[in-house]
């Protein structure tokens, strides 16, 4: 009930909706009303009450409705199944937890609000107030760990392609799978299997997109190679779409994946890449690697030409080498 009254505030646009039109919609009393209103507010939710007027909704854009995203889905399975909360530590280590309690379907999506301990590649912290896109995917690839791990891969294009029917501005992947909007960060994609040797017995898929975050809302040390959606193009987004397309693309990519393999779309992800065909230096945590990127090979792994060999990186960090750096 309580969401079937969320979504009639989103459905009213930020106009004001009274509640007796909502008591009418739902098939409760007033009070059950006020009682489920009071309850979203102390979610997070951004709602007015004007006597006489009725319930608003703010910063509708913010807000994601399942019943909304579903209208726009195209998928069989991924976004079938989507379960929202206001706020979790990570929605990854959240899923996780879920699947140790119940059984979820293939394709079930998990998305929060915001996260206070949202974790990127390597173990580090991921910012993720509300505004963004934060949510993780459950599948269960009937693939080996090799080829499993290549959907990071996958998705980074699959996201990208996303992210294009919204913005003007250039959108690239820096390998493996970091998410760019003119040149600097927007988001990222965090693998997490669980599983035997050889095989996953599930995949959780943690995907975090900056939608709309305001500059006030990067830390001050990230900006000069984070941004934002909003940012980038100067203008708010509507959340359940944007979900909705990037689920589309997913299942799309994904499916085209497990019939076909990766040759094409490893093409289609170096046609992407940020710094294919530039002088990069990549931290390997021990050591750092300079060279030219040359390409990506079949199984993922970035191609470095030293000048003396051509190295094969599976796992690193990788930035550009600046013409002043030269």
């Amino acid at each position: 009930m309580k969401q079937q009254i969320l979504k009639q505030l989103l459905l009213s646009r930020g106009e004001f909706i009274s509640g007796n039109d909502l008591a009418n919609i739902t098939g409760v009393s007033r009070v059950a009303v006020w009682k489920h209103m009071e309850t979203l507010k102390q979610e997070g939710y951004n709602i007015i009450s004007v006597k006489g007027k009725g319930y608003q909704l703010q910063q509708i854009e913010n807000i994601i409705i399942p019943e909304i995203v579903a209208e726009y889905l195209q998928t069989e399975n991924i976004g079938r199944k989507i379960l929202t909360l206001p706020q979790v530590d990570s929605t990854n280590n959240r899923l996780k937890a879920m699947l140790q309690e119940r059984s979820l379907p293939t394709g079930t999506v998990l998305i929060a609000a915001a996260q206070n301990s949202g974790r990127g590649r390597r173990g580090r912290s991921w910012v993720s107030p509300p505004g963004g896109l934060w949510f993780s995917v459950l599948l269960r690839p009937p693939l080996d760990l090799p080829r499993t791990a290549l959907l990071s891969l996958v998705f980074a294009v699959a996201c990208t392609r996303a992210l294009q029917h919204y913005t003007e501005t250039t959108c690239q992947i820096k390998w493996p799978n970091d998410l760019l909007i003119g040149g600097k960060k927007a988001g990222g994609i965090l693998l997490e299997l669980e599983g035997e040797i050889g095989a996953a017995n599930y995949l959780i898929v943690g995907i975090g997109i900056n939608v709309n975050l305001d500059l006030d809302s990067i830390p001050v040390e990230i900006r000069d190679y984070a941004t934002s959606m909003q940012v980038a193009e100067h203008k708010n987004f509507e959340l359940n779409h944007i979900l909705a397309t990037v689920l589309n693309q997913m299942e799309s990519y994904y499916e085209r994946f497990l019939v076909s393999g990766i040759t094409d779309i490893m093409q289609e992800f170096c046609s992407l890449c940020y710094h294919l065909g530039q002088e990069v230096r990549v931290d390997l945590g021990s050591r750092i690697l300079a060279g030219v990127n040359i390409g990506i090979d079949e199984q993922g792994s970035l191609l470095i030409d030293t000048g003396e060999q051509i190295c094969k990186i599976s796992t690193g960090d990788v930035s550009v080498v600046s013409r002043e750096e030269l």
